[in-house]
This record gives C-alpha cells, structure tokens and sequence, in this order.
C-alpha cells in the first residue's frame, strides 16, 4: 500500500503545471491566503504577532509571484506533494467511512429483513425483464430528460 501511495504521489508530480503562469497563480493564492489567516490570528487569536508573522509571508509571497515566479517552483512542488499525498489518504479513509457508515448498515438491514434487491440468491434462469414492446412516439426522443 505504501508502494501504491509513493507511486501515485509521484505520478500526480510529473503532470504539475510549473509554467511561469501556473507559478505566479501559485504564490497569489498562497499570499492571500496567509494574509487572511493572518487577518483571523489577529483578531481571533491569543497572540496577534502571529498574524503579523503569516501576514508578512503572505506578503513575501505576493512580491515573489509578481517579480520572479521561478524562485517559487520547489516551494510549488513541496506543498503540491503535501497536497497529493493529503488527498490520497482523505480520499480512501473518507469512502471507508462512508462504507462502514452507509452500506454497510444497509446490507445488513436488507439481510435481517430478507430482501434481495439484486436477486441474487434466485433460481432463475435468466436475469433479463421481459417487457412488452409499446409504441413511441418521436417527440420521445427528442427530450430524453
């Protein structure tokens, strides 16, 4: 599983946009969200240096982006690699919460109360529903939703 996690992680790597572009949307979006953490340390927090510390990288951030976006790429590449690897993790532990949560208890319900939605345990030839053949009109067609 770890192999699985290593591999995705850097597979996600080679497909980054590191253009010039893409670097300078980089450091404005990293910018204006320390300076408006910063902002909410301020007034929130029980130390306001704080906010002018993240306020002042975010400003940091801002003069990069807008004067030589390049210095920013393995500052790019080490938080989107945070990023990959963050999502790979949330995204499985979040659909097994929802399996354990969700259909698991529905499978289990289904059981107690004998019901087999997808027939299953059948003993039918065939899976297929007759239906019996109508005529449709051609408006039918036209708008299918």
């Amino acid at each position: 599983m770890l192999i699985s996690w290593i591999g995705d992680v850097r597979s996600k790597l080679k497909t980054l946009d590191q253009s010039r572009r893409a670097l300078v949307r980089f450091g404005r979006t990293m910018a204006v969200a320390l300076v408006v953490l910063g902002a909410l340390v301020f007034i929130f927090g029980s130390h306001p240096q704080r906010g002018y510390w993240l306020a002042g990288i975010g400003a940091v951030f801002f003069l990069l982006s807008r004067m030589s976006p390049a210095v920013l790429r393995p500052v790019q590449k080490g938080w989107m690699t945070f990023a990959f690897a963050l999502g790979w993790i949330m995204s499985r532990l979040l659909l097994t919460v929802l399996f354990l949560v969700a259909i698991t208890p529905t499978g289990l319900i289904l059981r107690l109360i004998g019901r087999d939605p997808l027939e299953i345990r059948s003993e039918k030839d065939s899976y297929w529903i007759r239906r019996e053949k109508e005529q449709r009109p051609r408006e039918r067609y036209e708008r299918l939703f």
